[in-house]
């Protein structure tokens, strides 16, 4: 499977000091890069052969320009198209605390059909890691298209049975969880 990244200039100006990742090493993990700008990208259009979109961390700005269906970068017009055509949206939205406005705005994309999957870390007696609770949000992101992440069962299989990571995910095993470190708005895998 293909994966499609668009990184906004916030991402940028914001993955290095935040994930201490140069945004070029992210970019170099998908197979396609867009530039946020560039309003004729195909993933941008409702004909695009995807399974689905991610938008990780969706700033509240960004629900508010897909629940509006007003696209005003790459990130949201290529949402726009994906609920326009039918495949699943992932949006992660990060921020707190909410407004009326924020809950209606998640109250009009999923209504469209997008999942909106805040990042709440599970609660245990335990603390977890940092790197454990990534993970954890990583895999019920990769659950939201039935697909596996490393270390853990597929959805659909039956329980105590693992997949290949290799085989299920070349690309989005190692870009998702880097991604999903990042606090910066607008950064969008696509497939």
């Amino acid at each position: 499977m293909e994966s499609h990244l668009v990184l906004s200039a916030g991402a940028r100006r914001s993955i290095e000091p935040e994930m201490r990742v140069d945004p070029a090493g992210v970019e170099r993990l998908a197979d396609v890069v867009y530039d946020p700008a560039d309003a004729d990208a195909p993933i941008g259009s409702g004909s695009f052969p995807a399974v689905g979109m991610v938008v990780v961390p969706c700033s509240m700005r960004t629900l508010a320009t897909v629940a509006g269906r007003d696209p005003d970068n790459l990130v949201s017009r290529a949402a726009c198209a994906t609920l326009g055509g039918g495949r699943r949206l992932v949006l992660v939205t990060r921020e707190t605390p909410l407004s009326y406005i924020h809950l209606r705005n998640m109250a009009a994309v999923t209504e469209a059909g997008a999942i909106v999957l805040p990042p709440i870390p599970p609660f245990r007696p335990e603390l977890p890691l940092i790197p454990e609770l990534l993970a954890q949000l990583c895999a019920t992101v990769l659950d939201q298209f039935a697909l596996a992440s490393p270390g853990r069962a597929h959805p659909a299989e039956p329980p105590g049975q693992r997949v290949n990571s290799r085989c299920s995910r070349p690309n989005w095993s190692r870009i998702l969880p880097t991604v999903c470190r990042s606090r910066s708005s607008l950064v969008s895998g696509w497939w």
